[in-house]
């Protein structure tokens, strides 16, 4: 694994981390759609402190949060990109 802080030309974000297969990048508001995806699932959010689908609200707050994280702290959650293609988004991961 490779630890780099770079701008990619074709979303703007900073690389951080790289594996053979995957990027994770710092999230930004362009990644509603992944935690949409995932925070509107039932079987996704059953055992997240909601333990329901988040409404459009609080998964933008969700966002929001994520976002201002790495803002004041330097660490955060990473959106999960194909590196083959870093429109695929897998999901996110992360610690705060």
């Amino acid at each position: 694994m490779r630890i780099r802080t770079i701008k990619m030309p074709c979303t703007g974000k900073e690389k951080m981390l790289e594996t053979e297969r995957l990027i994770l990048l710092k999230p930004n508001k362009n990644d509603r759609d992944v935690i949409s995806e995932i925070l509107s699932s039932p079987k996704q959010t059953k055992y997240l402190p909601n333990e329901a689908p988040y409404s459009q609200k609080q998964q933008k707050e969700y966002l929001d949060k994520r976002i201002a994280h790495w803002e004041r702290n330097g660490f955060g959650t990473f959106i999960i990109c194909l590196k083959g293609n870093l429109r695929i988004k897998l999901g996110f991961v992360g610690f705060e």
